[in-house]
């Protein structure tokens, strides 16, 4: 995906889900249900236990439009 069409995406989102989670099951079930809900912008805070777990689950699949929030490092961005 493009980040042209990423941006458009997201823009056409009427809804950003933040998950924010001590569980990272909680949390992909969350996302998952979100998604079967029809909400496509899901973003994951990488304080969220198995994050960028979640967040490589979630680019896996055609209906999210998966990001990263609490990124607070040069590094948490490389990751």
């Amino acid at each position: 995906m493009t980040i042209d069409r990423t941006l458009r995406d997201v823009a056409a989102s009427p809804i950003v889900l933040c998950v924010r989670q001590d569980d990272a099951e909680v949390a992909l079930a969350v996302a998952r249900a979100a998604l079967d809900g029809g909400v496509r912008s899901i973003e994951v805070t990488l304080t969220t236990p198995g994050a960028l777990e979640i967040l490589a689950e979630l680019a896996r699949d055609p209906r999210a439009i998966p990001g990263a929030g609490t990124v607070l490092s040069p590094e948490d961005a490389r990751r």
